[in-house]
Parts: structure tokens; sequence; C-alpha cells
């Protein structure tokens, strides 16, 4: 009877170190299945690190050329701005030459015109001055 005890005790035991070794699986399982999905979970969030790297890289990449074109464009409209204030001083000169050569033009027309009336009173001088002087010779004579 104590035999039958003892047996039934080993049993026991041993029943109770199976069930343990097998609850031990489990949590075995059950562990690598929790790491097998934080596993996969970390793969999927490196992916979206990775991509939302290359994003902010691509990001990174069209700012610094879109800075590089905007510097470019400053530099062009610069060098635009210097050659409209040439040309703007330009035309303040031209405008200037014109005054003077209008002015200098004014006194040529004044000059001509005076150069005219005088050209114009010295032949009506001439013309007088022959018409006495053929007066003077030939109408005196044939009244003498």
């Amino acid at each position: 009877m104590e035999l039958n005890r003892l047996n039934n005790g080993r049993g026991g035991v041993f029943s109770g170190s199976r069930d343990y070794l097998n609850e031990a699986q489990d949590d075995d399982d059950d562990l690598e299945a929790i790491a097998t999905g934080q596993r996969a979970r970390l793969l999927r969030d490196q992916a979206v690190l990775d991509e939302s790297s290359d994003r902010l890289a691509r990001a990174q990449r069209l700012a610094q050329q879109n800075e590089e074109i905007g510097v470019a464009i400053l530099d062009e409209l610069g060098d635009q701005r210097e050659t409209l204030k040439r040309a703007y001083d330009k035309v303040f000169d031209v405008n200037d030459n014109l005054s003077s050569a209008r002015k200098v033009l004014m006194g040529m027309s004044r000059r001509a015109v005076t150069n005219k009336i005088i050209l114009l009173l010295i032949m009506v001088a001439l013309v007088g001055g022959i018409a006495a002087v053929v007066y003077l010779k030939w109408v005196r004579k044939l009244i003498h």
C-alpha cells in the first residue's frame, strides 16, 4: 500500500514536471511569437524610417537646389538692375545732349534767319546802289 502510494506520488511528481515543462514550452512559444511580432514591427518601423529619411534627404536636396536657383536669380536680377541703372543714366545723358543740341539748333536757326535778313538787306542796298549809279550815269545824261 505504501508502495502504491509512493508510485502514485511519483506519478504526480512526473506529471507535475511534465505540466511545468509544457507550460515552459508554451511560455517559450509565446515569447517567440512576441519576439517575431516585435521583429516584424521593428522591420516595418525601420522601413518607414528609411523611407522618411529618403524623403527628408530629397526635400533637403530640393531645398538646396531651390536655394541655388534663388541665388542665381538674385545675381541675375542684380546684374539686370545695374544694366537698367546704366540705361537710365544714359537716357538722362541723351536727354541732356538733346536739350543742348536743341539749343544749338535754335541758335543756328536764328543765325541763319539773321544772315538771310542781312543778305536781303545787302541785296537791296546793292540793287539800290546799282539803280542810283544807272540813274546818275544814264538818266542824268539824257536829261542834260
